[in-house]
């Protein structure tokens, strides 16, 4: 029971709390090209947002080369440096174009509520399966009057249920960002700053990220929208 306790406990803080990327957000600084940020502060707010400075994360030891926002109250969007340093201003101002589109619907909010119920029934999942190796989840079973087997089942019903929509709404988001950014910003600068991303990136987005489609079908998408 003990390693269980610490397996559940492992999951948990990989849920809420990412060493990664806890360590690029605090040694991030603020974005000071006025290039960049003066072509951001209409579409602000043309998109209701309150004027938001993007921040440069370090990231170049991780070889991670990516935009994303963070926040609920006081939302935040980054542009790592190992990213940047290799998009033009026109590049950059489309990508982080994208994650303002994020902000402005609440994307990374909605993200967050399945996403802890799908760990929530990994978690359950795996007491279950401790409890029944252990020979507890009979007893358990006889006071609530439910078969093991349909425990585990209705978890993993849980679990799918969940994760396919999911994955579907999360691809859905990024392409409306995508074609909403490249409206306003063009195809081209933001199909190139997907393209150095995906090739710069040690782990392609898409091999470690369902939220993400593949970089061709996101490109095609804006292509036909």
């Amino acid at each position: 029971m003990t390693l269980l306790i610490i397996i559940v406990g492992i999951i948990e803080i990989t849920l809420l709390w990412n060493p990664v990327l806890h360590s690029i957000r605090k040694g991030s600084i603020k974005l000071e090209s006025d290039a960049v940020i003066s072509r951001l502060r209409p579409i602000c707010n043309r998109l209701g947002l309150p004027e938001i400075t993007p921040r440069i994360a370090k990231a170049k030891e991780y070889k991670i080369a990516n935009a994303f926002c963070v926040g609920f109250l006081r939302p935040k969007i980054y542009i790592t440096d190992y990213l940047y340093e290799n998009v033009s201003t026109e590049e950059a101002t489309a990508l982080l174009f994208h994650e303002l589109v994020h902000l402005r619907f609440h994307d990374n909010l909605k993200r967050v509520i399945p996403l802890i119920s799908v760990f929530t029934a990994i978690q359950a999942f795996i007491l279950i399966s401790g409890l029944a190796y252990a020979g507890y989840i009979h007893i358990f079973a006889e006071l609530v009057g439910i078969f093991p087997s349909a425990i585990v089942i209705g978890v993993l019903s849980i679990f799918f249920v969940i994760t396919l929509p999911s994955t579907l709404i999360w691809s859905r988001q990024e392409l409306r960002a995508d074609r909403l950014a490249a409206g306003e910003t063009g195809i081209d600068d933001l199909a190139l700053g997907i393209l150095k991303a995906r090739y710069l990136n040690l782990i392609p987005l898409e091999l470690t990220d369902s939220v993400h489609p593949p970089v061709m079908v996101r490109i095609d998408k804006m292509q036909n929208a």
